[in-house]
């Protein structure tokens, strides 16, 4: 014979209805704080056709996502509806926070020289499709550093400096990148090149996945932690960056290499070239020995 536990079916109610509860909160002022963000405003209807606009918009909407699963997925063994609804919604609050200031910080540091507002406006894809990697690449860094962690405020603080900390090396790693990088990133946006910017997408990410995966790994703000997350990331820069166009340049039946081809505005090598870098993210993150450093006290 089956039959219902009420003290479980309790808790699980009351746990769901808190949550569902913050979730609506948090979508309500996650809507308030994109038009802070974008800088349009939405009574003009443009997000209605724009693509260019829809596209930032589900990038900024799944990143929120993110944030909202790493609260879910907080360590909480009193199963108090307060302490829960105080968990919830302060890592969810915190996420939203960061995400706003790192989407300024990202504009500041990359689209200085271009006004994102008119080139929204104007339908320009390569923006959105940059804006969203910068978004993504946050939530990923977010989710993986706050994922299963525990609600003190010990382990949250340590989440906070190690998220702050890998922003800022995911934001020089990525301007070495640029640096380094044949293309005039800023021009090629401004011309509406999909294809580089695509490409510059995917190095968001696939450093994202990289660096977020190390820092989910550091337990405590010491010398040690920030100097392997450093080291492993510096380790990683040349496979991640060089070996995705030579490899995509050798797959590529056309006799041109894979940079030339973006250059130019090719989407499908662009494509290409992005899932191998992701793919060899992934390969790093899974081969790449913790321990290949020895640190000596």
């Amino acid at each position: 014979m089956v039959s219902l536990n009420i003290a479980l079916t309790y808790q699980f109610l009351l746990t769901f209805l808190t949550h569902f509860f913050v979730l609506v909160v948090s979508l309500f002022i996650a809507t308030r704080l994109i038009n802070n963000i974008v800088e349009l405003s939405y009574r003009k209807g443009l997000y209605q056709s724009n693509l260019a606009i829809s596209i930032y918009v589900f990038g900024y909407y799944s990143a929120i996502i993110l944030v909202l699963v790493s609260a879910l997925s907080l360590k909480n063994e009193n199963f108090d509806i307060i302490t829960n609804l105080l968990a919830f919604s302060s890592l969810v609050i915190l996420g939203m926070i960061f995400l706003s200031i790192d989407q300024k910080i990202f504009n500041y540091l990359y689209l200085n020289s271009l006004d994102s507002q008119f080139e929204l406006e104007r339908e320009n894809l390569s923006l959105s499709l940059i804006q969203t990697g910068g978004l993504l690449s946050f939530a990923i860094l977010f989710y993986s550093i706050f994922n299963e962690t525990e609600f003190y405020f010990k382990y949250i603080l340590n989440d906070v400096v190690i998220l702050i900390t890998s922003q800022i090396i995911l934001f020089t790693v990525i301007k070495i990148a640029f640096f380094k990088s044949r293309f005039d990133e800023v021009r090629e946006i401004q011309k509406g090149n999909v294809a580089v910017s695509i490409e510059l997408t995917s190095i968001f990410i696939s450093f994202a996945f990289l660096i977020g995966n190390i820092a989910g790994d550091i337990q405590d703000i010491d010398a040690n932690g920030f100097s392997k997350l450093i080291l492993l990331t510096a380790i990683s820069f040349i496979p991640l960056m060089y070996l995705p166009s030579l490899l995509t340049s050798f797959i590529v039946s056309e006799n041109k290499k894979a940079d030339s081809s973006i250059e130019d505005g090719n989407i499908v090598i662009a494509i290409k070239s992005g899932i191998v870098r992701i793919a060899v993210a992934i390969l790093l993150i899974e081969t790449l020995p913790y321990n290949i450093l020895i640190f000596n006290n």
